[in-house]
């Protein structure tokens, strides 16, 4: 039985009690107020032990959400600081991205700078040397072409020499 009903016997054992006359005192039965005295005594603990109970759960689960909320909340944290990490880190990348591909533009545009300038001095030094072997040979043809001219002039004059000893021999032995 709970407390409270015990107590509400309480008063009403009282209530009927027996006034006595010309004092503010009641008549009450002994062995019914005792009765009810061993009721609260055993009522008492047995309320005292679920209102313990009772604390007991509310503080447990008051606890568990607790640590469920510290747990929300860090997990929200992490996710917002892995969030923030990566845009921070998206933003960097592109940036630096960028930056790379500026670079790497400057140096491909050098390259062929360099590139263009050295095939052009390329050139020109290949141009200077045909023009060079070729005046070379052109310098040994010339050479070549007046010993052969010079050599068939020769022969020329030989052949001649020899067909004018040729046709003046007979002339020479006729006058003889």
């Amino acid at each position: 039985m709970e407390i409270l009903e015990l107590i509400d016997r309480a008063e009403a054992l009282i209530g009927a009690s027996t006034k006595v006359p010309l004092a503010q005192k009641r008549m009450i039965n002994t062995e019914d107020i005792l009765d009810l005295i061993d009721q609260m005594r055993v009522a008492v603990p047995q309320d005292i032990k679920e209102a313990a109970q009772v604390l007991q759960k509310r503080d447990s689960v008051i606890n568990q959400g607790l640590m469920q909320a510290k747990g929300i909340l860090s997990a929200a944290e992490e996710e917002a600081r892995i969030k923030v990490r990566e845009s921070s880190i998206a933003k960097d990348a592109e940036a630096h991205g960028g930056q790379m591909v500026a670079e790497a533009e400057r140096k491909a545009n050098n390259i062929i700078a360099a590139a263009e300038k050295q095939a052009q001095a390329r050139r020109q030094d290949a141009d200077a040397y045909a023009m060079q072997i070729l005046q070379g040979i052109d310098g040994r043809l010339g050479n070549a072409l007046e010993e052969i001219k010079g050599g068939i002039e020769l022969l020329e004059k030989g052949q001649r020499s020899r067909e004018n000893a040729r046709e003046s021999a007979p002339r020479e032995s006729a006058r003889s």
